[in-house]
């Protein structure tokens, strides 16, 4: 530890540029994968609001709650699973007096009862009372500035909706969501009997029905459009990255401790062992990775702050405290890897 701590200090220039290297890998590999949970976070933090445990969808609809329409009187059906009936569609809306077609916002409704359990918790406002009247997601007001209020105008149609309510940020398939009452989507689809879909909030699956299935909430998620090949896509891309990282990272401070040689050679002939010498390198590395990783993530959870609120970021301890390990495991590998070198040297052949 004294050999290492001394060698860091007299080579201040050599290792601050060899965790500034990793600062940098790390910088890449933790930023990327934030911004790849944040795109899957938006993609279902509307369903993950529910806090449920199952689904009931229609038979034929191939698992799509947009193309579900379940009948309301099935509802006592489904009662020992405390079923919670939701209504769910895309539309397009203008913000108060905007008219312009650039103006136009992509939205998706959700319709349920106001004392519904999957009806999201108020963090300002009021309920709905009406079918004229909604709350809207914290992302409409950091995204679009809307607040309590406000007027949505339905791009097809005349009605307008009044903002009384603001719930936590939520999105489905990355999409700003507004929440009513049922009437408010039955006087959108202009039918009162159906929902698309009862959300179970108790543990206990039901048989599935000859008109309809259920599904639990992770094959719910993995059959929304899309999800799944996101899903596939993002997981390659990071782990491809890691792999490259890990590669160079390792290869890196492999040549780094054979620049060493003949230092190292010097310090046989002193009497120093092959084994203290290789203890020093690896207590270098180790403190050398563990800077250069955590300043990395440090860095990407300061840019995670100045980032705009459209962005989707969103740093997952767990995956960042995995990627970390194995950026710190793979630069102890590749100093390990070079002590067989070390071993080897012979200080007269060294030093000529």
């Amino acid at each position: 530890m004294y050999l290492a701590v001394k060698e860091m200090k007299k080579n201040k220039g050599r290792f601050a540029m060899i965790i500034a290297i990793i600062l940098l890998i790390s910088y890449l590999v933790f930023f990327l994968s934030a911004l790849a949970d944040g795109l899957s976070n938006d993609k279902v933090s509307a369903i993950n609001l529910w806090d449920s445990q199952y689904v009931v969808l229609e038979k034929d609809a191939n698992k799509n709650i947009m193309q579900s329409q379940v009948p309301l009187e099935e509802q006592e059906q489904f009662k020992a699973g405390d079923p919670q009936p939701l209504a769910i569609m895309r539309q397009s809306a203008f913000i108060n007096e905007q008219k312009s077609v650039d103006d136009l916002k992509n939205i998706v409704v959700m319709g349920m009862p106001t004392d519904s359990t999957i009806f999201p918790e108020l963090i300002d406002g009021t309920l709905p009372k009406n079918a004229e009247e909604v709350v809207i997601t914290k992302d409409l007001v950091d995204e679009e500035n809307m607040k309590i209020g406000d007027e949505i105008h339905l791009a097809k149609g005349d009605e307008v909706y009044h903002v009384t309510g603001i719930t936590p940020a939520a999105k489905y398939g990355n999409t700003p969501v507004i929440y009513g009452n049922l009437d408010l989507t039955n006087q959108l689809t202009h039918q009162s009997n159906n929902v698309n879909a009862f959300v179970l909030m108790n543990q206990e699956k039901p048989a599935n029905d000859v008109d309809y299935q259920v599904l639990g909430m992770k094959e719910f998620i993995q059959k929304l459009p899309g999800y799944k090949a996101e899903q596939m896509t993002f997981t390659m891309m990071i782990s491809f990255l890691i792999v490259i990282s890990a590669i160079i990272l390792g290869v890196f401070i492999f040549i780094m401790t054979l620049q060493k040689k003949t230092t190292f050679g010097i310090m046989k002939i002193q009497g120093i062992s092959s084994s203290y010498i290789g203890k020093s390198v690896m207590m270098q590395t180790l403190v050398t990775a563990i800077i250069g990783v955590l300043s990395g993530m440090i860095l990407t959870l300061v840019t995670g702050m100045a980032l705009p609120v459209a962005v989707p970021f969103k740093a997952n301890p767990l995956n960042f405290a995995v990627m970390a390990v194995i950026m710190v495991v793979i630069s102890l590998a590749g100093a390990l890897f070079s002590m067989r070198n070390v071993a080897k040297i012979d200080p007269i052949k060294t030093l000529g």
